[in-house]
């Protein structure tokens, strides 16, 4: 199985991916973690020297690098399904789930990580939430593509497990009737 984590900046996806990584046996990677790895950089340092548009393309390269892995669960960055037609090749690559807390939520965890969140680190705290509602209004169009929309601050794994395997059983089954 192969599944791309989608969502905002703070809501969880490396958390539960690495849980969800854990459950169901296969490796966990986090994709703004293996684009430090390959550019030897910080991601803030990526989009400080080189700007916005390069870190994008930087990602998906990163991310078509997954296109060899035959299972993995995988973190993707905030923006990253909403660029490049990334959205539609992770859908066609595995399952694809976005994680969609509350804003309060979200805002409440970014207050403490700004300073590590290139997007967000000029935010002044009282401006935050209005930021994080504009950005997602602007992403949402993308995120709501996901196989399986997650509103619950806090899934059961094993629960999760069931609804990921139902949907890639239902994937398998539509594909063999093609």
């Amino acid at each position: 199985m192969r599944i791309f984590l989608w969502g905002f900046m703070g809501a969880g996806k490396s958390f539960l991916g690495k849980a969800l990584a854990d459950a169901l046996q296969i490796p966990f990677y986090d994709l703004d973690t293996a684009i430090e790895s390959m550019a030897q950089k910080s991601i803030a340092d990526l989009f400080a020297e080189h700007g916005e548009a390069y870190f994008r393309k930087l990602e998906t390269q990163t991310l078509h690098s997954f296109e060899t892995k035959p299972a993995f669960v995988i973190a993707c960055g905030g923006g990253t399904p909403c660029y490049a037609d990334n959205a539609r090749w992770m859908k066609q690559q595995g399952i694809t789930v976005w994680i969609n807390p509350p804003v309060e939520t979200l805002v409440k965890r970014l207050k403490s990580e700004k300073l590590h969140r290139p997007l967000l680190a000029q935010v002044p705290d009282d401006q935050l939430e209005e930021v994080v509602r504009q950005r997602l209004a602007q992403r949402i169009i993308y995120y709501s593509q996901a196989h399986l929309i997650i509103r619950e601050e806090c899934i059961p794994i094993n629960i999760l497990k069931d609804q990921l395997q139902r949907i890639a059983d239902q994937r398998t089954s539509s594909n063999q009737h093609s």
